[in-house]
């Protein structure tokens, strides 16, 4: 800009000069010099990245091809116009090294009538340093180790080039390398070399050998046998397979030995097991191990068998459940290594009559020398149908029946049991397994717990699976709803205990007689980690959360306690079982899954534990199969027997918490009732409940179990129990009791108010009670006697239990055009028809 402003200014006084020449020469014909362009430019060079003492050359070569030598820091002028090209050179000194410059070449364009500048930039040129080795075999190749000058370290191979730009002392030491079966060193002092920029440090290594080696021959031995052979020096030992040569042995005596080795039906054995040879350095000594052949003489061992339906112990010592499927599994040794694949007979028996005979194949090529439980593939494995597993059954197992094999040297042994008489297998016969789904509609939370005829099976899948049941048959009953307080996932409300409690009288008033019936209340929370069911211990009444898969697990585990099984040792659990006999809750031998096919490794948790990797122990399998075999409930009961059992009952209830305090609820007096079966008293505290009237004459007593609710710290527990009793006996009943039948002294006593009959007369019990729709299907029924202590509020044509209500009424999911309410005063009851509007 600076240039064509001068330019025009000069321009502008040229004009002004010839105007003035013009009037003084009166417009005479007088000419001016011509404004002739400059044709050649100027050019400054500067350099950077040079030491001061270093001056490089530097040449120019112009656009028409002159060339002449340019000096740092000075104008060149007149230079064509165009592009010139600098050419610097590789400046060096002795002590400063050698430089180079960025580039070759540098072009520049000059311009007409400016000076234009152009800096040339030199750095260090690269150092090299060249490794070599001598002294070794042509074909090793070392690696070695530079040292730089700060301290750093790098590896390279000997004859590489190693390109670094750090000057100063750098130190090679050469490593060992391997070759030719010997280990060679470089035994001298590691070299150093002193570098500048630009120089080249060639540096040879000299290497001797350090080691022998040994060679081991075999004569005698099969070329495709490979035996191990093993070189030992003191602590020191290699082993290789077949042979062959130990390369890089220190100097020394080294001991060689040398196993056998085995092929079906033969033995090779070394004529010398052990050797002493002395190694000496850049040596080999071969060592000869001569082998002869042995024909083998092996031996089949039938060892055992046993039926396994979800869990057993090799001894086969577990009970298996009548009807289910189960696996059969085999057991065979060898003495020694072999090829076979014998067939087994099995022959299973019920008592002494003869029900099947049939072959198992092997499931592998090679029988063990050692019993391998936790491999189907070592094992003589079939599914055994379900109708053959009855109660008296007994097996009978011939390995190899029809003497197939060669060299099999005891025949005696290829029987189990070895007196050829059956073994018995034990297997116990229980009835269908009856579960009630109950979805419970809270109102506190507006919740409902999503079970239904289309998930139920979701539900179920691990009962099945992990606990001893066959036949199963479940329901979804009509929805249950609560008043009780919202579920909390530490119950510190005592919500869920409370709910418990409903879920367990309901049972006591539905189920059927000769039909153990467990219900199940399936709830939804609103919490993701906390409690997710409850279960007595043992009993029949259960809850556990919706979440599924997990709902699954929990109903599982719940369904578990109320066969009477505590939890296992495993993940901070209450109340553990002190007779669990394997320590942190592992199920401790191998079971099976039915639904895979495949072993479970005894290092999975039991499933009444809070560990992962659940499936269930024989101890469990066990102490739940033999509750259910002595519970009532394998029996079949026609209709008319079922019909005859459901009559008039008082339904007693209520709780016991962890200091023996009994606590009864109100009491109801239900028609068509479970009245016919009494209730299972295995429980460990048990309570007698009675009904008396004014004088204190028993009208009719029971005895309920009580048993314990489990994951609660206080220890309480409920008890629910159906009292036969007509309506004459209910128009005479004036109290109930309970007491726990160690200490019939305590207990507690509900009595009701007395009230004339003409009062009764007058105002019958919850004469005010009404009902109204609250919405689509839920109805809410309510009173305002002060007399009624509760009610029981019933579907009249299923007779299924729609809500226990208190306090004034409360709202019933699913509600008919009709209820049925039974209401108490604690102890008697009315009994009233309303209608929905």
């Amino acid at each position: 800009m600076s240039w064509s402003f001068r330019a025009r200014a000069r321009r502008v006084t040229a004009a002004v000069v010839l105007a003035g020449s013009a009037a003084a020469c009166g417009g005479g014909d007088g000419g001016t010099a011509p404004n002739i362009p400059p044709t050649t430019g100027s050019l400054v060079v500067q350099i950077s990245g040079l030491p001061t003492s270093l001056t490089p050359s530097l040449a120019l070569v112009a656009a028409d091809g002159s060339t002449r030598a340019i000096t740092v820091g000075d104008t060149i002028r007149n230079i064509p116009a165009g592009t010139s090209t600098i050419r610097p050179n590789r400046p060096s000194s002795p002590g400063i090294g050698r430089w180079v410059p960025f580039r070759e070449t540098y072009d520049v364009s000059i311009v007409a009538g400016t000076t234009v500048s152009e800096t040339v930039q030199f750095a260090a040129a690269q150092i090299i340093v060249l490794g070599a080795a001598t002294g070794l075999p042509t074909t090793a190749i070392p690696t070695l180790r530079l040292t730089a000058p700060d301290g750093s370290v790098f590896q390279t191979t000997a004859g590489a080039p190693f390109v670094t730009s750090a000057v100063g002392t750098w130190t090679v030491t050469g490593l060992p390398v391997s070759a030719s079966d010997y280990v060679w060193i470089a035994p001298g002092a590691p070299e150093t070399r002193s570098v500048l920029p630009g120089d080249t440090a060639a540096i040879s290594i000299p290497y001797t050998v350090a080691s022998g080696a040994i060679a081991v021959a075999a004569p005698g031995l099969d070329s495709t046998l490979r035996p191990v052979f093993t070189v030992r020096q003191g602590s020191v030992s290699f082993s290789r397979q077949g042979p062959g040569v130990f390369p890089d042995l220190s100097p020394g005596a080294w001991q060689v030995t040398a196993t056998g080795i085995s092929v079906p039906g033969t033995r090779w054995n070394p004529g010398s097991v052990s050797q002493t040879v002395n190694v000496t350095i850049g040596a080999t000594n071969t060592v000869e191990v001569p082998y002869t052949a042995t024909p083998i003489v092996s031996n089949l061992v039938l060892e055992g068998a046993h039926f396994t339906q979800a869990i057993q112990r090799l001894d086969g010592s577990v009970p298996l459940v009548a009807g289910r499927d189960a696996l059969l599994r085999v057991f065979m040794t060898a003495t020694d290594v072999n090829s076979w694949r014998p067939p087994v007979r099995v022959s299973l028996f019920q008592e002494s009559t003869l029900l099947e005979t049939f072959d198992v194949p092997a499931a592998s090529s090679g029988v063990v020398m050692e019993l391998n439980e936790g491999n189907l593939q070592r094992s003589w494995n079939v599914r055994v149908n379900g109708n053959r597993i009855v109660p008296g059954l007994r097996i009978l197992v011939e390995a190899d029946p029809e003497r197939t094999l060669e060299g099999d040297a005891d025949l005696s042994d290829n029987v189990w049991p070895r007196s050829g008489t059956p073994h018995a297998v034990p297997v116990v016969a229980v009835g269908t397994w009856h579960a009630v789904l109950v979805p419970v509609v809270s109102t506190a939370s507006g919740l409902t717990g999503d079970v239904s005829d289309a998930n139920k099976g979701q539900f179920t899948n691990l009962v099945q699976r992990l606990l001893p049941i066959h036949d199963m048959n479940v329901v979804v009953r009509q929805p249950y709803t609560t008043s009780v307080p919202a579920l909390q996932s530490g119950d510190a409300n005592g919500a869920w205990l409370s709910l418990l409690s409903e879920m367990n009288a309901l049972q006591a008033v539905e189920r059927t007689l000769g039909r153990p019936e467990y219900f199940y209340g399936v709830v939804k929370v609103s919490y993701t980690s906390g409690i997710a069911g409850y279960g007595y211990v043992p009993g029949r009444a259960a809850l556990g959360w919706d979440y599924l898969p997990s709902g699954d697990g929990v109903a599982a585990h719940e369904w578990g306690h109320n066969f009477g099984r505590r939890h296992a040792p495993c993940g901070n659990v209450a109340g553990a079982d002190p007779g669990f006999p394997t320590p942190g809750g592992f199920i401790g031998n191998w079971g099976w899954n039915p639904a895979t096919n495949l072993l479970v490794s005894p290092s999975a948790t039991d499933l009444m534990g809070y560990c992962g990797n659940q499936w269930i122990s024989a101890h469990n399998w066990t102490g739940a199969l033999n509750r259910r075999a002595s519970v009532p409930g394998a029996i079949t009961v026609g209709a008319a027997e079922r019909a005859a059992s459901h009559r008039d009952a008082l339904l007693v209830w209520g709780t016991v918490d962890g200091n023996g305090r009994v606590a009864l609820e109100p009491s109801f007096f239900v028609t068509g009732g479970a009245a016919g079966e009494e209730p299972p008293t295995d429980a460990d505290v048990l309570l007698r409940v009675e009904a008396l009237d004014a004088s204190g004459r028993v009208l009719a007593s029971r005895i309920a179990p009580a048993p314990r609710a489990d994951h609660d710290a206080e220890g309480s527990r409920a008890f629910a129990v159906m009292l036969p009793l007509s309506a004459a006996q209910h128009e005479q009943l004036a109290s109930v009791r309970a007491s726990d039948v160690r200490a019939p002294i305590g207990g507690a006593v509900r009595r009701r108010d007395r009230v004339s009959a003409a009062a009764e007369a007058a105002r019958p019990l919850g004469d005010d009670v009404r009902a109204s729709r609250s919405g689509g299907t839920r109805a809410r029924v309510s009173w305002s006697d002060a007399r009624v202590a509760g009610a029981i509020v019933r579907d009249p044509v299923t007779r299924r239990v729609l809500s226990i209500m208190r306090n004034g009424g409360g709202d019933v999911t699913n509600a008919p055009g009709d209820l049925e309410v039974v209401l108490s005063d604690g102890v008697r009851s009315r009994i009233t028809k309303i209608s929905v509007p």
